[in-house]
C-alpha cells in the first residue's frame, strides 16, 4: 500500500527476533515509506540492530544508554524536524503487539481526517495480565477524574499524528513512560482532538518482554496526571486562605461586621477564579504557555468557571443566611467548591469516541 509520506517510528530496548520480523512484515504491508528505529541503550544486541540496519526502510539511531521510552521517542522527532517535510508519523511497540493491518488503520484514519492524535486502543477484557490491566484501568480512572479526559487506553503505544506536532510532542517533559501519558493530557489542554481506533489486543508470553516497572512507572505516570490538578488545588487553598483573612479582618468593623462572611466568599471566590484561570492560562505547573488553542475556547473557559464560581458563593451564603452558623456553612461550602471544581474538569472534558470498524 503506497505511503510515500507516512514514518514509522519504533523504539526498542532490548529486543528479540519479533523486532525485525515486524520490520519485514511492514515492508511487505507498505510500500514507499519510511522506518525509524531507536536502539535505546540495549545491552548485548549489536547482532540484532545491525541486521535491523541492514533492512530496507529502516534509519538506525542509537543512545549510548538507556534513557527511556519518551527520550527515545524524542529523539526520533527531532530527527523528523532535521528532514524539513510534512509526514505522517506512527509510533508502534517493538514488542509485535502491534499487527501491521491495525498500523495501516491507524495511519489511513489520521489520513482520512488529517489532525489531531489518533490512538489505537486495546479492549482490555478478557485473559488479560493481570499487571497491564490493573495499570491501564488506574490510569483510565485518574486521568478521568484528574483531567476529564475519557479514553479507552491510556498506554497504548500505537498513535498517529502530524508532523506538524513535533514542536508540541518535543516541548513535553518526561523521558520515560510517563511521557506518553503527558501527552495526552497536554493535548486536551490544547484543544487537540484525539480519536481512538480498536485494534486487536496482542499479549506475547503474558507480555513478559515488558520493560515497565510496575511500581517505579505507575508512579511516575500517576504524579504526571495530578499535576495537571494542581491549579485545581491551589485555587482552592487561596479561596480558603482569602475568606479566613477577610472573615478575620472585619471582625470589628462595626459597619461591616454583619455582611463579613458574605464579603469574603464573594471576595474570594472571585480572587480563586482569577488564580485558577491564570494558572491555566499560562500553564504554570506543566512548562506549556499554550493552553487555550484560541479566543473562542478562552471566553468558554472563562464564563463556565464564572458560572460554577457563582453557583457555589450563592450556595454558600444560602447556607450562611439560614444557619448563621458561619463555620459550618464556610466548611460544607469548601466541600461544595471542591465538588464543583471537578464538575468543572468533567464540563470541559475532552471525550475520546472508539471507532471499533475503519
Amino acid at each position: 500500500m503506497e505511503a510515500k509520506e507516512l514514518i514509522i517510528v519504533i523504539p526498542a530496548y532490548e529486543p528479540d527476533y519479533l523486532l525485525p520480523e515486524l520490520i519485514d512484515k511492514l515492508n511487505e504491508y507498505f510500500t514507499g515509506h519510511q522506518m525509524i528505529v531507536i536502539n535505546d541503550g540495549s545491552k548485548g544486541k549489536d547482532e540484532l540492530f545491525e541486521q535491523v540496519k541492514n533492512k530496507e526502510n529502516v534509519t538506525l539511531l542509537t543512545h549510548e544508554v538507556n534513557r527511556g521510552k519518551g527520550a527515545a521517542l524524542k529523539t526520533a522527532f527531532a530527527y523528523i524536524k532535521t528532514l524539513g517535510e510534512s509526514y505522517v508519523i506512527v509510533t508502534a511497540d517493538s514488542d509485535g503487539q502491534h499487527k501491521p493491518e491495525d498500523i495501516y488503520r491507524v495511519y489511513n484514519f489520521y489520513k482520512k481526517y488529517n489532525q489531531g492524535l489518533v490512538l489505537g486502543s486495546r479492549k482490555f477484557d478478557g485473559d488479560i495480565p493481570a499487571r497491564s490491566a490493573f495499570g491501564n484501568n488506574c490510569a483510565r480512572f485518574l486521568l478521568q477524574m484528574c483531567n476529564g479526559i475519557r479514553l479507552n487506553d491510556t498506554q497504548t503505544g500505537l498513535r498517529a499524528f502530524g508532523s506538524d506536532l513535533i514542536p508540541f510532542l518535543l516541548s513535553i517533559k518526561g523521558d520515560r513512560y510517563e511521557y506518553e501519558m503527558d501527552m495526552l493530557a497536554l493535548a486536551s489542554k490544547r484543544s487537540i482532538p484525539i480519536h481512538e481506533i480498536a485494534i486487536e489486543t496482542i499479549y506475547i508470553n503474558n507480555n513478559a518482554s515488558s520493560h515497565f516497572r510496575p511500581v517505579r512507572d505507575f508512579t511516575r505516570i500517576c504524579s504526571v496526571i495530578l499535576k495537571h490538578t494542581l491549579p485545581l488545588f491551589i485555587s482552592l487553598f487561596f479561596y480558603i486562605l482569602g475568606f479566613v483573612f477577610l472573615y478575620l479582618q472585619f471582625k470589628n468593623h462595626e459597619a461591616l461586621k454583619e455582611y463579613r462572611f458574605g464579603i469574603g466568599i464573594v471576595a474570594s471566590g472571585i480572587f480563586a477564579l482569577f488564580i485558577h484561570y491564570v494558572m491555566n492560562a499560562l500553564n504554570i505547573c506543566n512548562g506549556n504557555r499554550y493552553v487555550y488553542k484560541n479566543k473562542r475556547s478562552c471566553i468558554y473557559y472563562i464564563f463556565g468557571s464564572l458560572l460554577l464560581t457563582e453557583i457555589t458563593l450563592g450556595i454558600s451564603y444560602m447556607l450562611w443566611y439560614l444557619t448563621k452558623l458561619s463555620v459550618l456553612a464556610f466548611i460544607l461550602g469548601i466541600v461544595i467548591s471542591f465538588v464543583l471544581l471537578i464538575l468543572e474538569v468533567y464540563i470541559f472534558a475532552l471525550k475520546s469516541k472508539l471507532y471499533e470498524e475503519w
